[in-house]
């Protein structure tokens, strides 16, 4: 036990101790450079996810103004200003218009008192629309709003919800300037995102990458839903902020973290922002995956130079305990009147060889004056039994 006692095995305490400063050194490098890497990958992931959102959101804003800009031009046709117009002729129109511009869900004309009297495939003809948002908006400019933000079109006319769209809608005023009704239009996000939503991201698998958009108000627009989160996370943003773009990362309320970048839309041109947000999320784990095989590496370079240095520290603690232990046992035979030890005198100009020399020096001369005395000591005590001799008779 003695042998494995760092209490009394000087060149164990010295390898242990050595082991357990590299062990806390490489802890603390695991910590720092962990720490900087993940601050490093969190920003310049921010930053091109908030690059990605701006751009989505730009494309968003373009896809849309085109398509306000299609039905504001179907509006100026002369098969709707036209009083004598007919409702196939509006409908073969509308339908045309449909099929050569994907995002259209549906496209439909109503007159002046509401009600519906073209619509592509027939569909919602002779409903009356006049209390809904696109309709009552759109008979002075041109109209567009998210299904969050225009209740008035969020069901069908058999009360079932449809997918998300975005209503647009534009007025159409006769050769005359008399107003003859609203040109309306759905356009469905997922054929207007999917494409915006491709843009890629160096180094970053797309799958990993989650597209959600809100409106103004922070209601959910549109989600890929490639996170896998059974309800999507609230808008990175207040509404009643004013920051246009950023980046951050976040706990997200599913439990898991999240990189995140986030942009406002600004709109495009004439078209007005509707104040949307876009915002792209990647899970930490893949993106944070480098930092953890950097800490990996660290800490198992760590171990090595922690496992060197206690070899190389007890090796020569080792060896230099058994040079103070040759020195200690001669001391000790020189003190038991061994008048044949020798100190062992080491190689070297460091401080053992030294101490070793100036030690047998010390000896040496404790030798000679002691020899000295013994030959004095005899001189005295031969003079002495020279006087104590009686004479000769």
């Amino acid at each position: 036990w003695r042998a494995v006692d760092p209490r009394s095995n000087l060149p164990l305490r010295v390898a242990l101790g050595l082991v357990g400063a590299a062990a806390v050194f490489a802890a603390l490098m695991v910590w720092l450079a962990g720490s900087y890497l993940r601050r490093q990958i969190e920003s310049g992931r921010g930053r091109e996810f908030a690059t990605v959102a701006a751009q989505t959101a730009e494309k968003l804003d373009r896809a849309l103004a085109e398509r306000s800009r299609e039905l504001q031009f179907v509006s100026h046709l002369t098969a709707f200003r036209a009083p004598a117009a007919t409702f196939d002729e509006r409908r073969r129109l509308l339908q045309e218009l449909r099929d050569t511009s994907p995002g259209y869900t549906w496209l439909g004309f109503a007159n002046a008192a509401g009600r519906v009297v073209g619509g592509t495939g027939g569909e919602r003809e002779g409903e009356t629309v006049i209390a809904q948002s696109w309709f009552f908006s759109g008979r002075s400019k041109p109209f567009a709003a998210s299904v969050p933000d225009a209740p008035g079109v969020a069901r069908e006319a058999d009360g079932s919800v449809p997918p998300p769209y975005v209503a647009l809608a534009t007025p159409v005023i006769d050769l005359n300037g008399k107003f003859l009704g609203v040109l309306g239009a759905r356009v469905s996000w997922a054929r207007t995102v999917e494409m915006p939503a491709a843009a890629p991201v160096p180094g970053i698998q797309p799958q990993h990458l989650n597209l959600t958009v809100y409106n103004a108000t922070g209601d959910l627009l549109f989600d890929t839903g490639d996170s896998g989160w059974t309800a999507p996370p609230p808008s990175p943003v207040a509404a009643q902020s004013r920051v246009s773009r950023g980046f951050f990362a976040e706990n997200l309320p599913d439990g898991g973290r999240y990189v995140t970048g986030f942009a406002r839309s600004r709109g495009f041109r004439d078209f007005q922002s509707l104040g949307w947000v876009v915002a792209v999320r990647e899970p930490a784990g893949p993106a944070l995956a480098p930092a953890g095989e950097l800490e990996r590496r660290i800490m198992e370079a760590g171990a090595a130079v922690a496992v060197l240095a206690g070899v190389l520290g007890w090796s020569l603690t080792a060896r230099l305990t058994r040079r103070f232990r040759a020195v200690g046992s001669a001391a000790q035979r020189i003190s038991g009147d061994d008048i044949t030890a020798l100190l062992p005198r080491p190689r070297g100009h460091g401080e053992l060889p030294t101490m070793c020399a100036h030690l047998g020096e010390m000896v040496g001369k404790f030798r000679g004056h002691q020899e000295q005395l013994e030959i004095e000591n005899a001189r005295l005590r031969a003079q002495l039994h020279a006087r104590d001799k009686p004479p000769a008779s």
